[in-house]
Protein backbone atom coordinates (compact mmCIF):
# COMPACT_ATOMS: atom_id res chain seq x y z
CA UNK A 1 0.00 0.00 0.00
CA UNK A 2 0.92 3.29 -0.63
CA UNK A 3 1.52 4.84 2.67
CA UNK A 4 0.59 8.60 4.05
CA UNK A 5 3.18 10.97 4.37
CA UNK A 6 3.38 12.42 7.49
CA UNK A 7 0.98 14.10 9.38
CA UNK A 8 -0.23 16.56 11.67
CA UNK A 9 -2.65 15.31 14.88
CA UNK A 10 -6.06 16.54 13.76
CA UNK A 11 -7.00 17.13 17.68
CA UNK A 12 -3.79 18.62 19.25
CA UNK A 13 -2.27 19.79 15.92
CA UNK A 14 1.21 19.50 17.71
CA UNK A 15 2.26 15.93 17.79
CA UNK A 16 2.89 13.88 15.00
CA UNK A 17 0.32 11.53 14.20
CA UNK A 18 0.73 7.52 14.55
CA UNK A 19 -3.01 6.50 14.35
CA UNK A 20 -5.88 6.79 11.74
CA UNK A 21 -9.66 6.76 12.57
CA UNK A 22 -11.23 5.72 9.47
CA UNK A 23 -14.60 7.15 10.91
CA UNK A 24 -13.60 10.45 12.25
CA UNK A 25 -11.10 10.65 8.96
CA UNK A 26 -7.98 11.77 11.69
CA UNK A 27 -4.61 11.40 12.26
CA UNK A 28 -4.08 10.87 15.44
CA UNK A 29 -1.01 10.91 18.27
CA UNK A 30 -0.77 8.42 20.82
CA UNK A 31 -2.13 10.61 23.25
CA UNK A 32 -5.00 11.74 21.66
CA UNK A 33 -5.66 8.15 20.63
CA UNK A 34 -6.35 7.40 24.12
CA UNK A 35 -8.86 10.10 24.60
CA UNK A 36 -10.97 9.38 21.38
CA UNK A 37 -11.13 5.78 22.52
CA UNK A 38 -12.86 6.41 25.95
CA UNK A 39 -15.68 9.10 24.37
CA UNK A 40 -18.85 6.66 24.11
CA UNK A 41 -19.40 8.09 20.16
CA UNK A 42 -15.96 7.23 19.16
CA UNK A 43 -15.13 3.95 21.46
CA UNK A 44 -16.43 1.85 18.32
CA UNK A 45 -14.42 3.67 15.80
CA UNK A 46 -11.83 1.79 13.34
CA UNK A 47 -8.63 2.92 14.25
CA UNK A 48 -5.26 1.20 12.81
CA UNK A 49 -1.46 2.30 12.18
CA UNK A 50 -1.49 5.16 9.99
CA UNK A 51 1.49 3.42 8.57
CA UNK A 52 -1.62 1.16 7.25
CA UNK A 53 -3.72 3.63 5.44
CA UNK A 54 -3.30 4.13 1.65
CA UNK A 55 -2.55 7.60 0.94
CA UNK A 56 -5.48 7.01 -2.17
CA UNK A 57 -8.25 6.30 0.58
CA UNK A 58 -7.21 8.52 3.13
CA UNK A 59 -10.01 11.85 2.13
CA UNK A 60 -12.50 8.52 1.30
CA UNK A 61 -15.98 10.00 1.83
CA UNK A 62 -17.46 7.33 4.53
CA UNK A 63 -20.91 9.01 5.31
CA UNK A 64 -24.01 9.05 3.04
CA UNK A 65 -24.11 11.77 0.79
CA UNK A 66 -27.75 12.54 1.21
CA UNK A 67 -28.13 12.87 5.04
CA UNK A 68 -24.43 13.17 6.45
CA UNK A 69 -24.80 10.05 8.60
CA UNK A 70 -22.16 7.29 8.90
CA UNK A 71 -23.05 4.29 7.11
CA UNK A 72 -24.96 1.56 8.89
CA UNK A 73 -26.06 -1.14 7.03
CA UNK A 74 -25.80 -2.10 2.91
CA UNK A 75 -28.99 -2.59 0.81
CA UNK A 76 -29.66 -5.75 -0.64
CA UNK A 77 -32.02 -4.53 -3.78
CA UNK A 78 -29.70 -1.67 -4.25
CA UNK A 79 -26.13 -2.47 -3.84
CA UNK A 80 -25.55 0.67 -1.38
CA UNK A 81 -24.38 1.56 1.75
CA UNK A 82 -27.14 3.41 3.73
CA UNK A 83 -26.93 5.40 6.90
CA UNK A 84 -30.12 5.27 9.72
CA UNK A 85 -31.99 7.98 7.69
CA UNK A 86 -32.08 5.63 4.52
CA UNK A 87 -33.78 3.15 5.95
CA UNK A 88 -36.80 5.12 6.60
CA UNK A 89 -36.73 6.92 3.57
CA UNK A 90 -35.28 6.40 0.28
CA UNK A 91 -34.69 2.68 0.59
CA UNK A 92 -38.00 2.14 2.65
CA UNK A 93 -39.30 -1.55 2.55
CA UNK A 94 -35.76 -2.61 1.19
CA UNK A 95 -34.23 -5.58 2.62
CA UNK A 96 -30.50 -4.78 4.39
CA UNK A 97 -27.99 -6.75 5.76
CA UNK A 98 -25.19 -5.50 8.15
CA UNK A 99 -22.02 -4.09 6.39
CA UNK A 100 -19.52 -6.52 7.75
CA UNK A 101 -21.43 -9.65 6.83
CA UNK A 102 -21.66 -7.99 3.30
CA UNK A 103 -18.17 -7.03 3.21
CA UNK A 104 -17.47 -10.84 4.19
CA UNK A 105 -18.75 -12.18 1.17
CA UNK A 106 -17.45 -9.34 -0.79
CA UNK A 107 -13.71 -10.38 0.15
CA UNK A 108 -14.44 -13.92 -0.64
CA UNK A 109 -15.69 -13.00 -4.31
CA UNK A 110 -12.59 -10.42 -4.50
CA UNK A 111 -10.03 -13.23 -3.48
CA UNK A 112 -11.49 -15.70 -6.33
CA UNK A 113 -11.23 -12.79 -8.68
CA UNK A 114 -7.63 -12.09 -7.43
CA UNK A 115 -6.79 -15.63 -8.21
CA UNK A 116 -8.45 -15.74 -11.63
CA UNK A 117 -6.34 -12.73 -12.60
CA UNK A 118 -2.94 -13.83 -11.80
CA UNK A 119 -4.19 -17.33 -14.05
CA UNK A 120 -4.74 -15.35 -16.82
CA UNK A 121 -1.27 -12.89 -16.29
CA UNK A 122 0.76 -16.40 -15.94
CA UNK A 123 -1.73 -17.18 -20.01
CA UNK A 124 -0.34 -13.79 -20.91
CA UNK A 125 3.21 -14.48 -20.15
CA UNK A 126 2.90 -17.90 -22.30
CA UNK A 127 1.55 -16.10 -25.17
CA UNK A 128 4.03 -13.80 -25.03
CA UNK A 129 6.74 -16.21 -25.41
CA UNK A 130 4.66 -17.78 -28.52
CA UNK A 131 4.67 -13.97 -30.17
CA UNK A 132 8.86 -14.39 -29.58
CA UNK A 133 8.90 -17.73 -30.65
CA UNK A 134 6.74 -17.16 -34.11
CA UNK A 135 8.09 -13.60 -35.09
CA UNK A 136 4.82 -12.09 -34.69
CA UNK A 137 4.61 -7.88 -35.49
CA UNK A 138 5.04 -5.28 -34.02
CA UNK A 139 1.64 -4.39 -33.25
CA UNK A 140 0.48 -7.59 -31.71
CA UNK A 141 3.72 -7.54 -29.62
CA UNK A 142 2.76 -4.04 -28.46
CA UNK A 143 -1.02 -5.04 -27.87
CA UNK A 144 -0.12 -8.05 -25.73
CA UNK A 145 2.02 -5.84 -23.32
CA UNK A 146 -0.36 -3.29 -23.22
CA UNK A 147 -3.04 -6.54 -21.82
CA UNK A 148 -0.29 -7.61 -19.86
CA UNK A 149 -0.03 -3.88 -18.06
CA UNK A 150 -3.81 -3.79 -17.73
CA UNK A 151 -3.85 -7.01 -15.47
CA UNK A 152 -1.07 -6.39 -13.88
CA UNK A 153 -2.07 -3.06 -12.43
CA UNK A 154 -5.69 -4.28 -12.01
CA UNK A 155 -4.19 -7.16 -10.15
CA UNK A 156 -1.79 -4.78 -7.97
CA UNK A 157 -4.46 -2.82 -7.17
CA UNK A 158 -7.06 -5.50 -5.75
CA UNK A 159 -4.22 -6.98 -3.69
CA UNK A 160 -3.86 -3.82 -2.29
CA UNK A 161 -7.61 -3.48 -2.00
CA UNK A 162 -7.61 -6.87 -0.04
CA UNK A 163 -5.41 -5.66 2.74
CA UNK A 164 -7.29 -2.91 3.61
CA UNK A 165 -9.01 -3.94 6.88
CA UNK A 166 -11.52 -1.54 7.41
CA UNK A 167 -14.80 -2.57 5.76
CA UNK A 168 -16.45 0.15 4.54
CA UNK A 169 -13.35 2.18 2.99
CA UNK A 170 -12.37 -1.54 1.39
CA UNK A 171 -15.85 -1.96 -0.31
CA UNK A 172 -15.80 1.62 -1.31
CA UNK A 173 -12.33 1.12 -3.38
CA UNK A 174 -13.42 -2.68 -4.50
CA UNK A 175 -16.56 -1.02 -6.12
CA UNK A 176 -14.69 1.57 -8.06
CA UNK A 177 -12.40 -1.46 -9.16
CA UNK A 178 -15.03 -3.16 -10.55
CA UNK A 179 -15.23 -1.44 -13.69
CA UNK A 180 -11.83 -1.93 -14.60
CA UNK A 181 -12.11 -5.81 -13.58
CA UNK A 182 -15.57 -5.84 -16.06
CA UNK A 183 -13.56 -4.50 -19.23
CA UNK A 184 -10.91 -7.11 -18.57
CA UNK A 185 -13.25 -9.82 -18.56
CA UNK A 186 -13.88 -9.50 -22.13
CA UNK A 187 -10.35 -9.59 -23.43
CA UNK A 188 -9.75 -13.30 -24.77
CA UNK A 189 -7.38 -15.46 -23.46
CA UNK A 190 -5.31 -15.95 -26.60
CA UNK A 191 -6.17 -12.96 -28.47
CA UNK A 192 -6.56 -14.50 -32.21
CA UNK A 193 -3.09 -13.48 -34.43
CA UNK A 194 -4.17 -12.15 -37.69
CA UNK A 195 -2.68 -13.96 -40.50
CA UNK A 196 -2.23 -11.89 -43.86
CA UNK A 197 -2.72 -14.09 -47.04
CA UNK A 198 0.09 -14.08 -49.67
CA UNK A 199 0.11 -11.32 -52.23
CA UNK A 200 -1.34 -12.88 -55.68
CA UNK A 201 -1.18 -10.87 -58.88
CA UNK A 202 -3.41 -12.26 -60.66
CA UNK A 203 -6.29 -12.23 -58.03
CA UNK A 204 -5.81 -8.63 -57.67
CA UNK A 205 -5.77 -7.80 -61.34
CA UNK A 206 -9.40 -9.22 -61.49
CA UNK A 207 -10.52 -7.30 -58.30
CA UNK A 208 -9.21 -4.18 -59.76
CA UNK A 209 -10.71 -5.06 -63.28
CA UNK A 210 -14.07 -5.95 -61.56
CA UNK A 211 -14.21 -3.00 -60.35
CA UNK A 212 -13.20 -0.59 -62.62
CA UNK A 213 -16.18 -2.50 -64.71
CA UNK A 214 -18.65 -1.93 -61.64
CA UNK A 215 -18.07 1.98 -61.79
CA UNK A 216 -17.56 2.25 -66.02
CA UNK A 217 -20.04 2.36 -68.33
CA UNK A 218 -19.16 -0.04 -70.86
CA UNK A 219 -17.68 -3.51 -70.40
CA UNK A 220 -13.98 -4.18 -69.73
CA UNK A 221 -14.13 -7.68 -70.91
CA UNK A 222 -16.14 -7.06 -74.30
CA UNK A 223 -13.69 -4.39 -75.28
CA UNK A 224 -10.31 -6.90 -74.43
CA UNK A 225 -12.63 -9.68 -76.68
CA UNK A 226 -13.04 -7.18 -79.71
CA UNK A 227 -9.44 -5.90 -79.49
CA UNK A 228 -8.25 -10.14 -79.35
CA UNK A 229 -10.53 -10.55 -82.46
CA UNK A 230 -9.04 -7.91 -84.00
CA UNK A 231 -5.41 -8.90 -83.75
CA UNK A 232 -6.37 -12.75 -84.62
CA UNK A 233 -7.30 -10.73 -88.03
CA UNK A 234 -4.29 -9.10 -88.54
CA UNK A 235 -2.08 -11.98 -87.50
CA UNK A 236 -3.77 -14.29 -90.16
CA UNK A 237 -3.47 -11.53 -92.65
CA UNK A 238 0.27 -11.05 -92.09
CA UNK A 239 0.27 -15.16 -92.28
CA UNK A 240 -0.95 -14.91 -95.97
CA UNK A 241 1.05 -12.41 -96.89
CA UNK A 242 4.04 -14.26 -95.62
CA UNK A 243 2.91 -17.35 -97.44
CA UNK A 244 2.57 -15.06 -101.11
CA UNK A 245 5.86 -13.68 -100.24
CA UNK A 246 7.85 -16.65 -99.74
CA UNK A 247 5.60 -18.14 -102.89
CA UNK A 248 7.26 -15.11 -105.05
CA UNK A 249 10.47 -15.94 -103.81
CA UNK A 250 10.67 -19.84 -105.11
CA UNK A 251 8.96 -18.80 -108.15
CA UNK A 252 11.85 -16.16 -108.47
CA UNK A 253 14.71 -18.64 -107.89
CA UNK A 254 12.82 -21.13 -110.05
CA UNK A 255 13.15 -18.37 -112.60
CA UNK A 256 16.71 -17.58 -112.23
CA UNK A 257 17.41 -21.42 -112.60
CA UNK A 258 15.91 -21.66 -115.67
CA UNK A 259 17.41 -18.56 -116.99
CA UNK A 260 21.05 -19.96 -115.82
CA UNK A 261 19.99 -23.28 -118.03
CA UNK A 262 18.47 -21.11 -120.99
CA UNK A 263 21.93 -19.36 -120.82
CA UNK A 264 24.69 -22.52 -120.58
CA UNK A 265 22.40 -24.12 -123.58
CA UNK A 266 22.67 -20.98 -125.77
CA UNK A 267 26.71 -21.28 -124.89
CA UNK A 268 26.74 -24.56 -126.32
CA UNK A 269 24.88 -23.99 -129.31
CA UNK A 270 26.79 -21.39 -130.12
CA UNK A 271 30.05 -23.36 -129.68
CA UNK A 272 28.26 -26.08 -132.14
CA UNK A 273 27.95 -23.59 -134.40
CA UNK A 274 31.16 -22.60 -134.67
CA UNK A 275 32.35 -26.77 -134.67
CA UNK A 276 30.13 -27.01 -137.64
CA UNK A 277 31.66 -23.69 -139.51
CA UNK A 278 34.55 -25.11 -139.80
CA UNK A 279 34.26 -28.74 -140.37
CA UNK A 280 32.57 -27.40 -143.62
CA UNK A 281 35.00 -25.19 -144.55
Amino acid sequence: MAQISAKTCELCTEQSGVFYCYECQHALCGLCRSKHDKISSTRGHTVTSIQNVDLANFNTRLQCVSHERDFLFNCAKCSVLICSKCVTTTHKDHSFSEIEEMVSKERELATDILLQLKAKIENILDLKENVKCNHLSKLEKRNISHIDKQYSRVSSELENILLEKHDITFFMCNTKLQGDIKCLYNVPDSPKCVQIEPFEKSLFYKDVVAYIQSKAGESICQYCADKQTTVERIQKEQNACEEKLNGAMERDKEEKILIKKINTLEIKVEEMKYVQNILDD
